[in-house]
């Protein structure tokens, strides 16, 4: 029955159409009516699936990408449904919904975004119409970023005068630069220094590359990266150069001298650095591998063993400079000095006349004597009998050398095609004279002292392999030497160390002498340590307190401050440390007066009515032998009356009465000034520091004396300074009344009178 009514149903709908030309929506469930002469009623269209899809299986985490989420509704026999609302919700990021109602296609969408989700996470998105529901899954990923690399210099030098900066930009799939993200930097050689490790908004990262103390010309690869992305520039290390030249002839057995230098790109030699050296002929070298200097040099021979054009190579720091050496089978050397000889030595005499030494050469070709042919002999110390020879019937020209200069000399010998040379070393070995020098030649308690005796020839020539003695011949102090004597060496020097005792000397109270065959010379040495000078010290600034105080403080300042050093030195001068060092202060004047305005107006004038001695001064002649600043009023001190004191007490001798002693009943100025802190230790530098602090109504009306004293070894060392306690300039010029006006001890002109 049910599917006649369908089928009626259906028919009904058709003919409805057909005949009235009206029209009835079919939905789900609902009464369709039409303005046609029928009606009809359709079934319910239910959702029974709902399959969700994602446009992309992966969004980037940074937002720069999205997903387009669609569901699509089917009912039971897979038909579409349409005009059905879903509700889209997703486990994480961002879900911005499109369309929820289903269209005619059955389809409901929305935007799927990461939001804040981390890269990694994945999102599960799902589609619900009543029960039914579908669901998909995207993944978080990394945010698409991409990195180049740029330098502002391709090159840098290898002396490192210059670097180069590099700078990494990050950017998003759009291309737009990205801020915060972290770059790491890396380099192949040299040195990265990262300014700025994260991106800012211009998406840059910055680092500086040096060549790091490497002067190897090379390429630096540098390489800048951000979470999977990467990319490199190259930065290239130039201006390092190295040449070897020489000789660019030589004879069979003839050697010659050749020269490596290796400079940076500011054509200053590199030290310390090894140079490989290489014969294409495998002619000997004498090393084949040389260490520059510290002028970037290095020299080694080449002997001729083998005839040809060879090329001698050195390499260091990745390049190579090449002397090309034309070799003669012709034997063009030395026989005197023999051409086996490394270095000749010759030895000078204090002599008017110096030694000569013979310089023979021979030249033959294939065993046959060059004769009657011009030989030109140089040398670069000495001087010859002559500059030219000229071969025998055995091919051999010869002259002789003399010096009256010590030192080393290269002497050359040229013919027509070849050239070879010797090594001299003019030797002095008779003693004329002796230094001797210490130093340093102040040492603390055991420490030490090298002590270097230079001896010399008649003509001034430093003397080698002579014994020099040494010996103490004053010293009280019980100092030692490392060794009695010592041979000279090739600039002429001997040495010993002399160590001090813990027992310090006079100024140049140790003597130490030494001797070399019958000639004799003394050096002084001071060894310190005794703290037997110490002095005072301050500058121009004064400080008020509290601190703080003053101009915008609810503080008053009713202080000075003035910062003081103390110095502690040996007997040499030397700073002495960890001294306790003990300061005083006492008053020895005080003022009575007051401060006047200069036509009624600043600055303000200091006017002193009397000038009087402290009551408990030393200094005062008539209280003296029984005042001792002890702030104590003793007998007579503040003055009597006819030998009695303001409180009946009869001063009786040796005691006397103060005749300026005004006989207030207390001792004037009485406490003005305290050192703080009273006793202070001085550091490594044999100083330390304290402050003198006084009453600001107490400037200009007192004079004070500082006393900074020690005593080490049983001895006191005391150092002082006399001043009137001073006042900040301020107050002088200002409009207020200075502090102490008037003078805190009164207007009168005597000082017999306490007002």
């Amino acid at each position: 029955m049910r599917k006649v009514l369908s089928i009626t149903a259906l028919l009904g709908t058709v003919l409805l159409a057909a005949c009235g030309g009206s029209s009835a929506s079919l939905t789900g469930g609902s009464t369709g009516t039409g303005s046609g002469t029928g009606t009809g009623t359709t079934t319910t269209s239910t959702v029974a699936s709902i399959t969700v899809t994602s446009s992309a299986t992966q969004i980037a985490a940074d937002g720069s990408t999205s997903a387009t989420i669609t569901a699509t509704a089917k009912d039971k026999n897979n038909n579409l449904v349409p005009n059905v609302t879903l509700a889209f919700a997703s486990s994480a990021g961002g879900l911005a919904v499109v369309s929820a109602e289903t269209g005619t296609s059955g389809t409901a969408t929305a935007t799927l975004t990461a939001g804040t989700a981390a890269s990694g996470t994945a999102i599960t998105v799902t589609a619900t119409s009543g029960t039914v529901s579908g669901k998909v899954t995207v993944t978080v990923g990394t945010a698409e970023q991409t990195i180049s690399v740029v330098t502002s210099a391709p090159q840098i030098p290898s002396d490192g005068s210059k670097n180069a900066t590099i700078t990494a930009y990050v950017r998003n799939a759009q291309n737009q630069f990205v801020s915060g993200v972290t770059v790491a930097f890396a380099a192949t050689s040299g040195g990265l220094t990262v300014t700025q490790a994260t991106t800012d908004t211009t998406g840059a990262a910055i680092a500086t590359l040096s060549a790091a103390g490497d002067p190897t010309d090379r390429s630096i690869t540098v390489t800048a990266t951000a979470s999977s992305a990467s990319a490199t520039v190259p930065v290239a290390v130039t201006g390092t150069a190295i040449t070897v030249g020489g000789s660019a002839t030589l004879v069979l057995s003839g050697s010659g001298t050749y020269t490596v230098s290796l400079t940076n790109s500011a054509n200053v030699g590199i030290a310390n650095i090894p140079v490989t050296l290489s014969s294409k002929l495998g002619n000997t070298l004498s090393a084949t591998s040389v260490t520059t200097s510290t002028t970037g040099q290095a020299s080694f021979t080449v002997t001729a063993a083998k005839s040809g054009t060879d090329v001698i190579t050195a390499t260091a720091l990745g390049i190579s400079a090449t002397a090309t050496v034309a070799i003669s089978a012709q034997n063009f050397s030395f026989t005197t000095p023999a051409a086996s000889a490394t270095v000749t030595d010759v030895d000078l005499t204090s002599t008017a006349t110096p030694v000569s030494q013979t310089l023979a050469v021979v030249w033959t070709v294939s065993g046959v004597p060059q004769v009657g042919q011009t030989v030109t002999f140089a040398a670069t110390r000495g001087t010859l009998s002559s500059a030219t020879a000229t071969t025998d019937s055995t091919g051999a020209a010869s002259v002789t050398i003399s010096s009256t200069v010590a030192g080393p000399s290269t002497v050359t010998a040229t013919a027509t095609g070849v050239t070879t040379e010797t090594q001299l070393e003019f030797i002095a070995t008779t003693p004329a004279a002796i230094d001797l020098q210490a130093s340093p030649a102040t040492i603390d308690t055991q420490g030490q002292s090298t002590l270097t005796a230079v001896v010399r020839d008649a003509n001034n020539n430093l003397v080698e392999g002579q014994t020099v003695t040494f010996q103490t011949v004053n010293d009280i102090t019980g100092g030692s030497l490392s060794v009695p004597s010592a041979v000279t060496d090739v600039q002429g020097r001997a040495q010993t160390v002399y160590t001090a005792s813990s027992t310090p000397s006079a100024s140049n109270g140790v003597v130490v002498q030494a001797a070399v065959a019958g000639l004799t010379t003394t050096a002084d040495l001071t060894v310190g340590g005794l703290a037997v000078g110490l002095s005072l010290g301050t500058g121009n600034q004064i400080t008020e307190l509290p601190s703080g105080c003053g101009s915008g403080s609810s503080s008053l300042c009713t202080q000075f401050e003035i910062s003081y050093t103390v110095i502690a030195t040996d007997t040499a001068g030397n700073p002495v440390p960890n001294v306790a060092v003990t300061t005083t202060i006492h008053a020895l004047d005080y003022y009575k007066g007051a401060y006047t305005e200069v036509n009624s107006a600043p600055p303000w004038t200091q006017v002193v009515t009397a000038s009087c001695l402290n009551e408990d001064d030393s200094q005062n002649p008539v209280t003296a032998g029984y005042a001792n600043f002890n702030g104590v009023l003793d007998p007579g001190e503040d003055g009597c009356t006819n030998g009695v004191t303001p409180t009946g007490i009869t001063v009786a001798s040796p005691l006397v009465c103060n005749p300026t002693g005004n006989q207030n009943g207390k001792l004037d100025p009485g406490a003005t000034a305290v050192a703080s802190p009273g006793s202070v230790t001085t550091g490594s530098d044999g100083t330390a520091t304290f402050d003198v602090i006084y009453p600001e109504d107490l400037a200009l009306w007192v004079k004070v004396q500082l006393i900074a004293s020690t005593t080490v070894s049983g001895t006191e060392t005391a150092a002082s300074s006399t001043f009137v306690l001073p006042i900040l300039a301020d107050y002088l010029t200002g409009t207020a009344s200075p502090p102490g006006q008037p003078s805190p001890y009164g207007k009168a002109s005597s000082c017999t009178d306490p007002n």
